[in-house]
């Protein structure tokens, strides 16, 4: 998360200097990432959930091969 966060900062600080944006359109932009971010982690969280809950072995694919 602490990597994630400094991405952030670094790439805030990119768009305020190299594209000038500020304001509501660089929180937008960041935004956007910022959701992204969420719903990974939240999505991870629940299939680790579910791969622990149901003692899945983890050599077995989660999904099936269609």
């Amino acid at each position: 998360m602490l990597v994630v966060f400094a991405v952030l900062f670094y790439l805030s600080e990119q768009l305020e200097d190299n594209y000038h944006m500020k304001g509501i359109a660089k929180g937008a932009t960041l935004s956007i990432r910022m959701a992204v971010l969420c719903l990974t982690s939240y999505v991870t969280g629940k299939i680790t959930d579910y791969v622990l809950e149901n003692n899945l072995d983890r050599h077995r694919p989660l999904l099936p091969y269609r």
